[in-house]
């Protein structure tokens, strides 16, 4: 089941700031997975999803059966750390957050369009912007400059699977090394040659290594 997250796809886009937490987008999960599975589901997320997902088995020990994290880490990539150590650049986003409008395009990307893009393909980013809206695209951003999930590592306990790819430059190999250090149950496979767009540019490698582990 490929899910829209909120303010993603064909699901709703709240406008109150708060609504883009991390731990709304986990209770949204929580709730399709009770609603939609008898059993415990594998969960799997890319960046972002790999973020909600050990937010999620963190806190429901018993939700998922396996945890698969493609290219994420249990922090926001880098380039976060700039927004916090200059309060001119945090004070840009809020200010664009609040006059930015909820306007979207409807329906899914057509993620066919961007294969072999770069981790920066700013065609690509501006597609995902419209689609999600500028306001909640940034909601989202905001809401995980500060997030840190390191303590919450200790309570995954569950099978877990770090795929990375070693071309990624947003969340390098040494980010995934140390998720891997700090997940005790998890194992890491890298895929050489692929960036941190791999669900896209390496559909068969991630495949292969997603049902071996499966």
């Amino acid at each position: 089941m490929a899910v829209d997250l909120r303010g993603h796809g064909m699901s709703g886009r709240p406008q109150e700031h708060d609504a883009y937490n991390l731990e709304a987008f986990a209770k949204d999960t929580e709730l399709l997975i009770k609603k939609e599975f008898k059993k415990p589901p594998v969960i799997i997320g890319h960046c972002f999803g790999g973020m909600v997902g050990m937010f999620l088995v963190a806190h429901n020990p018993h939700i998922a059966k396996s945890l698969i994290l493609i290219d994420t880490n249990y922090k926001p990539p880098f380039y976060s750390e700039l927004f916090l150590k200059h309060n001119s650049l945090k004070y840009l986003l809020h200010l664009f957050m609040h006059f930015a409008p909820q306007r979207h395009m409807k329906g899914h990307i057509d993620f066919k369009n961007f294969t072999d893009s770069s981790d920066y393909d700013m065609r690509r980013i501006m597609s995902d912007i419209a689609h999600v809206s500028l306001k909640s695209y940034l909601s989202i951003i905001d809401n995980t400059l500060m997030y840190n999930g390191e303590n919450l590592l200790k309570k995954i306990h569950i099978p877990t699977l770090i795929i990375e790819g070693l071309n990624d430059s947003v969340f390098p190999p040494k980010v995934a090394e140390e998720l891997h250090r700090r997940i005790i149950t998890s194992q890491i496979k890298f895929i050489p040659g692929a960036n941190h767009i791999l669900v896209l540019n390496n559909p068969q490698s991630l495949e292969k290594e997603i049902y071996s582990f499966i």
